[in-house]
């Protein structure tokens, strides 16, 4: 939702239409435009530039939706972290150029003597994006006057006559956040969650993180559950930067084996995605398919959910020879299979542990929603003057029974196999509480999914 959070909006689904409601997800990262921890609801690679300008948030927007993503929520973090100014590099022996300022993004600027001379003779004109584009042509001011640029920088020259055609090269680094302010984004996306505007069921967290980080979003959940929110954390293994690669993927083997939280996935793959010069998290290609495929369809599926734009995975080669530790440490990683044409999610792992009932994010969605439906039938039963009568609790169940036939057991569209409600009420304490259990499609197994709610006081 725009800022300020109180705007309504008239579709907490955005239009995605119920069987993919339960796909909803806000991402987090770091972004030059768009206020801090303000939730947006973006639809489209336009709003996302519009919203946010440039950064590694609107990098994942926009391959999300090339990757047939549909509509979603996106939010900034404080960018607490400033930018920074790199050295200068000069083309002839004029007089040196000096930048300042506070950079407000990522640029590569270039500044160029048009018409030789002294100062305020001599003329100049200068780039933010390496030479592809070029501002007016301006007289250089008087030796060491300031001139302002764009983006938070601003230079001076030196003594000396300029050369025409010589150039000043420099490059800027953009704002940045450090982890506390993800976990406050993650607060303020916590905060902004309604049912009826701002329904989302994954955060994905843009940006590899080490596992401390992991701990700190493991923390939140106790929040989230407080809240009745249930849902999914998404978030990226640091990007691979140098040195030996079979080392890298045996540090993050280590990392995961240390590590277990059935909210939490964990995404160690990436992949370069149409013309990108740089490999993407692999995050990207799970959240445009988990947006787009019902509860309990795995979003890697051969048949539906092949990279729309995904053109190789990195360390590919390195990466077969660990494949079957990887997968046995819940590492999401994108894949390609013999004779078969494209990139695929191998496996969508949970980071629980072995004994939980739920080892993949399609274990948990079908569970999460019945939570939901659930929910939303209890707590205004709870809250209401509700009557511990029998006729009052088969009431209740029935309302939920058919909210959960209706939702996931058509057969049009059939998510589970069936359920079964169990239900009490106390009304001293004026609590309900119980479980439901429900059969996953393609399984024997039963699932015994706890409910309840207590009237808060």
């Amino acid at each position: 939702m725009d800022s300020p959070v109180t705007v309504n909006l008239a579709d907490g689904r955005l239009g995605q239409g119920d069987e993919f409601a339960d796909g909803l997800h806000v991402k987090i990262g770091v972004a030059e435009g768009g206020s801090a921890n303000t939730v947006y609801a973006i639809a489209s690679r336009r709003e996302t530039i519009a919203r946010f300008g440039a950064g590694a948030l609107v990098d994942s927007l926009t391959r999300h939706f090339e990757e047939g993503g549909k509509a979603l929520f996106a939010m900034r973090p404080t960018n607490s972290l400033a930018g920074s100014i790199g050295s200068v590099t000069q083309s002839g022996t004029g007089p040196l150029l000096t930048p300042t300022g506070t950079p407000t993004g990522a640029r590569s600027f270039k500044v160029q003597i048009v018409a030789g001379g002294a100062a305020e003779t001599a003329t100049y004109r200068y780039s933010n994006d390496g030479g592809v584009t070029w501002s007016s042509i301006y007289t250089t001011p008087a030796q060491g006057s300031s001139i302002v640029l764009t983006d938070g920088v601003t230079i001076s020259f030196g003594t000396g006559t300029f050369a025409a055609g010589e150039e000043y090269t420099f490059a800027t680094t953009a704002p940045n956040a450090a982890a506390a302010d993800f976990i406050d984004a993650i607060d303020a996306v916590r905060a902004a969650y309604n049912p009826a505007s701002c329904a989302y069921t994954f955060i994905h967290i843009v940006g590899g993180f080490a596992r401390t980080f992991w701990e700190s979003v493991k923390s939140t959940l106790a929040d989230f559950e407080t809240a009745r929110i249930f849902v999914n954390f998404i978030l990226e293994y640091p990007a691979y930067a140098s040195g030996d690669v079979d080392a890298y993927l045996q540090t993050m083997l280590d990392e995961y084996r240390l590590f277990q939280e059935k909210r939490i996935s964990v995404v160690g793959g990436y992949i370069r995605y149409g013309d990108d010069s740089v490999y993407r998290s692999a995050a990207i290609l799970l959240c445009a398919n988990l947006s787009r495929c019902r509860t309990n369809i795995h979003p890697g599926w051969v048949n539906a959910f092949k990279s729309l734009t995904g053109k190789e995975i990195r360390h590919w080669t390195e990466i077969q020879d660990f494949i079957n530790d990887l997968d046995g440490a819940n590492v999401i990683l994108a894949v390609q299979y013999p004779n078969w044409d494209g990139i695929y999610i191998k496996k969508d792992h949970l980071m629980g542990p072995s004994t939980s009932d739920y080892q993949t994010i399609h274990d948990l969605r079908p569970a999460d929603k019945v939570r939901r439906l659930a929910y939303s039938k209890i707590m205004p039963f709870v809250n209401a003057d509700a009557e511990g009568s029998d006729s009052g609790v088969d009431s209740l169940i029935a309302e939920i029974d058919l909210a959960i036939s209706q939702a996931m057991e058509d057969p049009a569209k059939k998510e589970i196999k069936g359920h079964t409600t169990r239900l009490t009420f106390n009304a001293s304490t004026k609590a309900v509480t119980g479980s439901i259990d429900i059969q996953p499609k393609g399984t024997m197994e039963t699932i015994t999914v706890d409910v309840g709610y207590t009237r808060e006081s």
